[in-house]
């Protein structure tokens, strides 16, 4: 899970600063990310629940 949200976090840093530069961000759109990474995080351990091998 930690490699998904590392990729994650330097794609929506990637976005970021070229939306900072190109269009007006507001707090709102950061806000957003944090919830589309949580719903997404909370799907994959969902899916990696059901998967034996990938348990710790």
């Amino acid at each position: 899970m930690l490699p998904f949200s590392c990729f994650f976090w330097v794609t929506i840093l990637i976005i970021y600063r070229y939306a900072r530069n190109n269009l007006p961000v507001s707090n709102y759109f950061i806000v957003y990310l944090f919830l589309i990474h949580d719903i997404i995080k909370h799907c994959f351990h969902n899916i990696n629940s059901r998967i034996p091998y990938s348990r710790n």
